[in-house]
């Protein structure tokens, strides 16, 4: 006990002691007030407790906190470090434990203080892009596989997905690819992530055998080939979607007609695709399926296909009425038929202007030289307004009659005409 009896007061006091009067006496702990600094710290770092201020210890009382708890319960990442957050977390640092010789005076239950976690920072790297056969497009295939999270604390569910762009479509070497990067997982919150803007990567030539598909043109007597915007529209064809040929140079192996089987060579190309065809490595490949049509020859009769009537449609004709046209230079045929037809063998329709015709024949043709007739389309037949037939003479006579000169001719008998000349 430390409560005793100290004094008596009354009339009586005098006759009484009280040395045996006790009593206990309790003291209650007084409750401290105070508070804790808000805590800081970066993320995956040991928490570091804030500056603890006791506000209310007694007189010259000795009491020191430290302790500084955590209560880190739901809020913690895979790797069981305490979240990173943009605000700071209310009250999760608590007084955990006193000192001095003066504590055990004292309670400290509702001392506590906020706490703040920064994001980590950390970086990427490790990510490439493939090398890719020119397509004429410039999308990178990009590759994640080998990527390295430089500061990632272990445990941490983290993910990636990257994409890449070439800067243009064409062939280079070690080209930037801007990279685009998609980030994930149930920890991203607690990083400030630093990617990579780009990589490098090749684009090399496309391979490309370029058929030349089969050709057409007339005897020109040449090996030249003019191409046509159809024959550039399928080249065109077999390139990237969106390249052209614009300009290509084909030739015939030999100038002779000829359906299906003559071969040309394909001897050059120019690319219109971005690069001035450099976007390729060509081989170029000829045909021997193109055709040499022949060339069409036309005759037609001239001048004067004259004679004497003679009752029958029969024309001579001679090379110089056939005129022919459509032959290459330097090449020609003379014409050998000297038989031909009236349309009318009468004198009124051939005036000079009337119709006659020939048939002709291959063997009606003789070549010159250096000419091959069978490079050409030869007529069957020629005609013309040039026909004329002169009228006939016709002889008349009067028979004689034998009278006497002394008798009367009306007396005398009459004998008839005679003709010659007239046609059967």
């Amino acid at each position: 006990a430390i409560q005793f009896l100290s004094g008596l007061t009354g009339d009586d006091a005098a006759n009484d002691t009280f040395a045996d009067v006790k009593g206990d006496y309790i003291v209650d702990k007084l409750a401290l007030t105070g508070s804790i600094a808000q805590g800081n710290s970066t993320y995956g770092s040991a928490l570091v407790a804030g500056a603890v201020t006791l506000t209310n210890t007694v007189g010259s009382d000795v009491v020191i906190a430290t302790g500084v708890a955590f209560n880190t319960i739901g809020n913690t990442s895979t790797s069981g470090h305490l979240k990173a957050s943009d605000t700071a977390y209310v009250g999760i640092q608590s007084v955990s434990a006193l000192t001095g010789v003066d504590k055990d005076n004292y309670t400290f239950a509702d001392i506590k203080g906020d706490y703040k976690v920064d994001k980590l920072a950390i970086n990427l790297s490790g990510i490439t892009a493939a090398p890719k056969t020119y397509d004429g497009n410039t999308q990178a295939t990009v590759s994640t596989g080998a990527v390295v999270w430089d500061g990632r604390i272990a445990g941490d569910n983290l993910s990636l997905s990257s994409t890449g762009t070439f800067g243009d479509k064409n062939v280079g070497t070690d080209k930037v690819v801007t990279l685009t990067h998609t980030l994930g997982g149930t920890d991203l919150g607690n990083y400030t992530v630093t990617t990579p803007a780009s990589t490098t990567a090749d684009i090399t030539p496309k391979a490309l055998t370029l058929n030349a598909g089969p050709v057409r043109k007339t005897y020109d007597g040449g090996l030249s080939y003019n191409t046509s915007a159809a024959d550039l529209t399928a080249l065109s064809a077999q390139l990237v979607s969106g390249d052209t040929v614009t300009a290509a140079s084909l030739a015939f192996t030999d100038k002779n007609a000829g359906t299906g089987n003559k071969s040309i060579t394909f001897n050059s190309a120019t690319l219109e695709d971005g690069n001035n065809g450099d976007n390729y490595t060509l081989t170029l490949v000829g045909n021997n399926t193109s055709n040499i049509d022949k060339a069409p020859i036309t005759v037609a009769l001239q001048g004067s296909v004259e004679k004497t009537y003679n009752g029958v449609n029969t024309a001579t004709v001679n090379n110089a009425n056939f005129a022919t046209s459509g032959w290459v230079s330097g090449e020609g045929a003379s014409i050998t038929q000297t038989a031909g037809v009236y349309a009318n063998q009468n004198v009124s329709a051939n005036p000079g202007n009337g119709s006659v015709s020939a048939n002709l024949q291959l063997s009606d043709y003789a070549a010159q030289a250096n000419t091959d007739l069978n490079n050409y389309n030869l007529p069957t037949s020629a005609s013309g307004a040039v026909g004329k037939i002169n009228p006939a003479t016709l002889n008349i006579k009067v028979n004689d009659t034998k009278m006497f000169v002394t008798q009367d001719a009306n007396l005398a008998f009459d004998q008839g005409f005679s003709y010659t000349g007239l046609v059967n």
